[in-house]
């Protein structure tokens, strides 16, 4: 089935367009009908779509590409005004994707995320978020599904850093937002429009166990930090 993301494309585009791979090429009609690209726009549509993916480097044309011709008065540019205010915390969130670049022909971006690593399961590193590059401290679990993320300067932890940001974040960001300037990520159950927290006994079992988590990381950074602290400091 289609879910909230695919059906918010709606809203900006009719036929969304899909490329990817040898197999999946197809255009969205009518909101749920797959049809493949087979009549002769469609193959100029295809030899077009190719050509963005090797403009990228994929000369096999084994990536994914999806093309949304918008809808007349709609500002592309606009539209990706919260995306890049938020992708440099997608790229720390997420499973595998450390890097994302924003192709706009106004302004085009890269986000990416090449942390170092100063213990197990602790790394820092900097990013790019809506008030510019600043230094993140993030605590995840083994299996990456859950993470906490302190915005860090010179002197510390700096809530400013992450001002406007969503605290709560299940891969993306929820409607959360504090004070802490924290962000907390984790596998969560959400409201059908991914906005809210459901007040679950999962939800409760779930925070707790990234709050341990992270006590316990917490403990060992001090430990780390008192007996070495040149090592510290340099990783």
């Amino acid at each position: 089935g289609f879910g909230l993301g695919f059906k918010s494309v709606l809203f900006v585009c009719d036929q969304p367009v899909v490329f990817s791979g040898a197999r999946s090429r197809f255009r969205v009609l009518a909101g749920v009908y797959p049809a493949s690209l087979s009549d002769r726009q469609d193959k100029r549509d295809e030899e077009r779509l190719k050509k963005r993916l090797e403009e990228f480097g994929d000369h096999n044309h084994k990536g994914t590409i999806v093309e949304l011709l918008l809808e007349d008065g709609i500002d592309g540019d606009a539209l990706l005004n919260r995306f890049r205010a938020y992708a440099g915390y997608l790229v720390v969130f997420s499973r595998a994707i450390r890097k994302c670049d924003v192709c706009s022909i106004t302004s085009p971006v890269s986000f990416t995320w090449q942390p170092q690593r100063i213990l197990e399961n602790i790394d820092v590193g900097d990013l790019v978020g809506p008030t510019g590059r600043h230094t993140a401290l993030v605590v995840k679990s083994a299996d990456s599904s859950d993470a906490v993320l302190i915005p860090l300067d010179k002197l510390g932890v700096n809530p400013n850093l992450t001002a406007g940001v969503p605290e709560i974040w299940v891969t993306t960001p929820t409607g959360h937002e504090g004070r802490s300037g924290i962000l907390v990520n984790g596998a969560f159950d959400v409201n059908p429009g991914r906005t809210q927290l459901r007040d679950t006994p999962q939800n409760t079992q779930r925070a707790n166990k990234i709050g341990l988590a992270l006590g316990n990381a917490l403990g060992h950074l001090f430990e780390f930090a008192t007996n070495d602290w040149n090592s510290c400091r340099q990783s």
